[in-house]
């Protein structure tokens, strides 16, 4: 169906009148200003008590170059197009209750009929106390776009403008019951998580393996120990289960008990073990049970209140298990490093994923790469985080590495190793520029038995250039560029392509 709007809403959102300058906020596209990486949203977050309400509308014209993402010597198709996103957030914050959502409905027209669509955003988690220091509930939601086939092309910049037959929507939730109780020096802990992921477009791979798939995935843990993790000695039982269902695959379970220590060996150096017995999914990933010992041993390091260091090491069901965080915190700079290993499912992540109540993430682009949502594996994540804030100039640089390491034949493991920047640079009061910055090279194994190729190695660069111009109080137009590239694929697409975007936002 065809989306009818036009050049007239940034002809009205340009002819509000005049109001006093506003503090930059640092807001990209279908977020609100709140949902900055970036301090000062933070401490207006931290600020509000009560309810907030903000509605927004945000509107562009776009020139999009090689939209489809062909290589040469095809044809490239270049659009010009309108896009209206009204969008609304809101939030709460009381004694017993925190939570926030944002949404964004997103149409556009292009040239050619046929490209126009319309696409949603929603992100949303809380927190409520139902009975004070014992029993509490959280829930998330999210909707978002996924990608069918990582080997044809990323969701670029997290707008969806290119190859949208290469993009699914998602939706996702989790609810999560959970009880603590403290008795004297004791903590018990229950919980208890319930998730669905739901793929709403009729996308077929021809490939069970490579089929974004519906799930349930569910958790429940028990704990009991000390209240005190921090004393002379701490420990803490627990049992912990983990369980996912899907449309067509096999379904998946992972059991783990054990107990933890801690041991104060000098007044900044902890001593740190974990030990007890887990499912063995080298075996089987659908039977779950106790079948293979596990243990760590580790030291911890607190110099003092802004810097922790911590690392493991041991023995789990896939062989050698190391796990590292170091962070360091202090005036302008905020580093934070991590290593870990753990067995999961993708749509788990999804899902399930970890979040702070009331605290939407920023609208950067995720950098989840597989569709073989229904497949375990071994993820070993590797990541540096560094976030500088200066009085005008504010910097984030991540660097990570990913390899999923799945625990069947097929699919083949997937390794990605990348740098994402941002940088934003407040030129006056209401000015702002923005740059961001994404490499990643990817290995991912080639199914096609056919192929003499076993790996499929390839590089994407991602560039963004934004200006904005805090015009008034409640309206904020901005110029957009972006250029895309892949390179370096030997099983599949060489491409590369560029959009101009003419931004406003006009906040109610």
């Amino acid at each position: 169906m065809r989306l009818h709007f036009g050049l007239t809403a940034l002809l009205l959102l340009a002819g509000v009148s005049m109001a006093s300058p506003a503090q930059a906020q640092y807001a990209g596209p279908y977020g609100s200003s709140l949902r900055s990486e970036f301090s000062s949203a933070q401490q207006q977050r931290d600020a509000l008590r009560g309810g907030l309400v903000e509605l927004r509308v945000d509107a562009a014209a776009y020139y999009v170059a090689n939209m489809d993402l062909v290589s040469p010597p095809a044809d490239e198709v270049n659009q010009a197009g309108l896009e209206l996103a009204p969008g609304i957030y809101a939030a709460y914050r009381s004694a017993r209750a925190r939570g926030a959502i944002d949404y964004s409905l997103i149409g556009r027209a292009w040239e050619d009929s046929s490209y126009d669509d319309a696409s949603h955003r929603l992100a949303a988690n809380g927190d409520y106390t139902v009975v004070p220091e014992l029993l509490f509930v959280r829930g998330s939601a999210s909707y978002d776009d996924a990608i069918v086939d990582p080997a044809r092309g990323g969701n670029y910049g997290g707008y969806g403008i290119f190859d949208r037959t290469n993009i699914q929507e998602f939706g996702a939730a989790s609810v999560n019951p959970y009880l603590q109780r403290r008795f004297s020096d004791f903590q018990f802990d229950v919980s208890y998580t319930y998730g669905r992921v739901w793929y709403l477009d009729d996308v077929e791979t021809g490939s069970l393996f490579l089929d974004n798939q519906d799930s349930i995935d569910q958790t429940a843990l028990v704990s009991f120990g000390s209240a005190d993790q921090d004393g002379a000695f701490d420990f803490r039982v627990f049992y912990e289960w983990q369980g996912s269902e899907f449309e067509r695959s096999p379904d998946y379970r992972y059991d783990r008990a054990g107990l933890e220590l801690g041991a104060r060996l000098a007044r900044t150096l902890r001593l740190v073990a974990d030990g007890g017995a887990e499912s063995d999914l080298d075996v089987s990933t659908e039977d779950g049970g106790l079948d293979s010992e596990y243990w760590h041993v580790g030291l911890v390091w607190t110099p003092d209140a802004r810097t922790v260091a911590e690392a493991r090491y041991g023995q789990r069901f896939f062989g050698d298990s190391w796990s590292l965080r170091i962070s360091r915190q202090v005036r302008f700079v905020n580093i934070e490093a991590t290593y870990e290993e753990d067995p999961t499912v993708e749509t788990r992540n999804l899902a399930l994923g970890d979040f702070d109540p009331g605290e939407l993430p920023p609208t950067a682009p995720g950098d989840n790469l597989s569709s073989a949502s229904s497949s375990p594996f071994v993820a070993r994540n590797a990541a540096l985080a560094v976030v500088a804030e200066g009085a005008r100039t504010r910097l984030s640089l991540r660097g990570y590495r990913n390899e999923r390491d799945y625990l069947q034949a097929l699919p083949p493991d997937e390794t990605i190793l990348g740098a994402q920047l941002r940088l934003v640079r407040d030129f006056a009061a209401n000015v702002y520029g923005e740059f961001q910055f994404r490499y990643d090279d990817v290995e991912q194994g080639v199914v096609d038995p056919l192929s003499s190729v076993d790996v499929n190695s390839y590089q994407d660069q991602e560039y963004l250039l934004r200006v904005t111009y805090e015009a008034w109080t409640n309206l904020s137009p901005s110029l957009e560029a972006g250029f895309l590239q892949r390179t370096g694929q030997d099983f599949g697409l060489n491409y590369d392509g560029y959009w101009f975007a003419l931004r406003a936002r006009y906040t109610f």
